[in-house]
């Protein structure tokens, strides 16, 4: 994968910074560029993509720098509880990459740089929209939203129902 990716930035890279491609158009003829705009992909290709570890390793969080717990009696497994924790920057990213690559181990869920850093405007805690299909699609996000608000969850330390006023 990283030797696809490093491909396809290069390329990007060229139409970006290099002459453009000259096209025909309805206005007559035009210059093109490309960039990159955003990755849209699940979240075990985000880690490869990323050069992560995945949502369900330690440090498998690409937002923040929740580390994960592990059930004693179920070691394959790891979950996020529920609390506040610092939040990742694309400068913290790097940091992590440099060191990961430096001692050949990762470092807070990063396990090297990603191919992605040599596009100079890709920022990797933006570039990467909501894993669509998964979130959206297959219910996640409705799940979430009646954990949110449902009256069920009244009392619990997620729900979100008594900070929200209908107009």
């Amino acid at each position: 994968m990283q030797m696809y990716l490093s491909k396809l930035i290069r390329n990007i890279k060229e139409y970006d910074e290099g002459p453009g491609i000259e096209m025909m158009t309805f206005y007559g003829r035009k210059t093109v560029k490309a960039r990159l705009l955003a990755v849209a992909v699940d979240l075990p290709a985000k880690a490869i993509v990323a050069n992560m570890k995945q949502y369900n390793g330690k440090f498998g969080c690409h937002m923040c720098f929740a580390e994960g717990a592990t059930p004693p009696n179920c070691p394959l497994h790891r979950y996020y509880p529920f609390g506040e924790y610092p939040s990742r920057t694309h400068d913290s990213i790097m940091c992590d990459a440099r060191q990961a690559v430096t001692c050949g181990d990762s470092v807070r869920g990063v396990k090297g740089a990603s191919p992605l850093v040599f596009l100079p405007y890709i920022d990797l805690t933006t570039i990467f929209p909501v894993d669509w299909m998964h979130c959206v699609l297959l219910g996640a996000t409705k799940a979430m939203l009646n954990l949110w608000f449902s009256k069920d969850s009244r009392g619990t330390q997620f729900y979100m129902g008594s900070k929200v006023s209908m107009c």
